[in-house]
């Protein structure tokens, strides 16, 4: 068997790297505290639905009132 011209060993597979790292999620409580600290409700509106929904930063700033509208 060939790959990219050269010969390929079946038995031969390529060691996983494991200078990668899994991001830290918050626990619960944690993100409770962090939340909590906003006092102005716009920021607090985005922090909670990065967290409860997953999305990104830059999914959030480009979400529109129109978007969560029709799921509410």
């Amino acid at each position: 068997m060939y790959v990219k011209h050269k010969p390929w060993d079946p038995t031969q597979l390529p060691q996983r790297r494991f200078d990668t790292y899994l991001p830290h999620v918050p626990s619960q409580e944690d993100a409770i505290i962090f939340i909590g600290s906003f006092t102005d409700l716009k920021p607090k509106a985005m922090i909670s639905l990065f967290y409860g929904s997953g999305l990104r930063i830059g999914e959030c700033c480009s979400l529109m009132y129109e978007d969560m509208r029709n799921y509410a």
